[in-house]
């Protein structure tokens, strides 16, 4: 186990990707730790970027190549629990992991896909407003490359400007093989398993919240649509079905 001298509790990297139930488990996670946590603010970093890195092609790689700098001071900091949006990046685990616990939670990428866009489409804050129904948006750059959340988040940010869909099955070789180097990854679909194994390690007890939920309970999608969702979801639906089968 991984200790903080400072507080006698296990130190905790946990990245988050949106829509997978995180935010309930990050904050459950945060109540053993109080003020010895430290969660990367999405929004703010966001617009941090904009401006540090316009030069940067690729609006995503500005942003965690800040959070990156962030996560970095908090570990240099020793700060036992530091959670965000953040991407793995194999340098800082290779630093890091004799510290460090990284974690993550997963959920059915087709699920996760449409929970992200009616938030998103119920939101203009933080510059993730959707403006376009889901049929338009399907079709769209942004509207595919939300369906490669976990191939972007476990193996990397492209740096092009446009998006590059060269490569698709080495990089999701590389996720598969980078979210086996993480000490503990969960489902959302069974959180009770995941609650029970962070248990297990970290002698620690997880009361999750239900919080962040979509602004539509149960949205209804037409079949042809869904279609091109699971499409859009082909990377990210391997590299669950993957963990999913290695976790079982």
């Amino acid at each position: 186990m991984l200790l903080n001298l400072f507080s006698q509790k296990p130190r905790i990297f946990f990245i988050h990707v949106p829509k997978t139930g995180g935010t309930s488990v990050n904050l459950a996670i945060q109540r053993h730790y109080g003020r010895q946590s430290y969660r990367i603010d999405p929004i703010q970093t966001r617009a941090m970027a904009k401006l540090l890195y316009q030069s940067v092609p690729c609006v995503e790689k500005g942003t965690y190549l800040l959070r990156d700098g962030l996560i970095l001071d908090a570990m240099n900091r020793d700060v036992s629990y530091i959670s965000g949006h953040t991407h793995f990046n194999h340098e800082i685990w290779q630093r890091y992991s004799h510290k460090y616990a990284y974690i993550t939670l997963l959920r059915d990428p087709v699920k996760r896909y449409i929970s992200a866009y009616f938030f998103d489409s119920h939101k203009e804050s933080g510059g993730s407003y959707v403006d376009l129904n889901l049929s338009d948006f399907v079709k769209t750059n942004r509207g595919i490359r939300l369906g490669h959340f976990y191939l972007n988040y476990f193996s990397g940010f492209p740096l092009k400007k446009d998006y590059d869909f060269n490569n698709l099955s080495h990089r999701i070789e590389m996720a598969k093989q980078n979210l086996l180097k993480l000490d503990l990854v969960g489902l959302l679909e069974n959180l009770e398993d995941f609650k029970l194994r962070f248990k297990q390690q970290f002698r620690l007890t997880l009361r999750i919240p239900y919080k962040n939920k979509s602004p539509v309970a149960k949205p209804q999608v037409e079949p042809h649509i869904l279609e091109v969702i699971q499409e859009n979801c082909q990377p990210d639906i391997e590299i669950y079905e993957f963990m999913k089968s290695h976790l079982s």
